[in-house]
């Protein structure tokens, strides 16, 4: 009888996980957190997968993710109790962003 050899079975196992670089910029806050909107944010996902042999049998792969989200609409306030006069000179005297 002949033996019958058998070929090794493919192996992937993750050796380790990291994050390379991490940045998260909220330049509204914490007005945005309060901001009442109509309607919902614009979302915009991007993933790019890259890899890159640094070693026989041993692959760097990385993923990058960016997100972004974006309200127009957020920059409404809430205002209760004021006198119409102070309201009609937010409205008319501001310039948006300033006040």
């Amino acid at each position: 009888m002949t033996e019958q050899t058998k070929a090794p079975a493919p192996e992937f196992r993750m050796q380790k996980m990291y994050i390379k670089d991490l940045s998260f910029e909220n330049p509204n806050a914490p007005d945005i957190y309060v901001a009442q909107t109509e309607k919902p944010p614009e979302v915009e996902v991007n993933l790019q997968m890259n890899n890159r042999q640094v070693q026989p049998d041993h692959y760097e792969v990385t993923l990058e993710i960016t997100a972004k989200i974006s309200n127009k609409d957020a920059g409404k306030t809430t205002c209760r109790g004021l006198p119409d006069l102070a309201l009609s000179f937010h409205q008319t005297d501001c310039q948006p962003g300033l006040c």
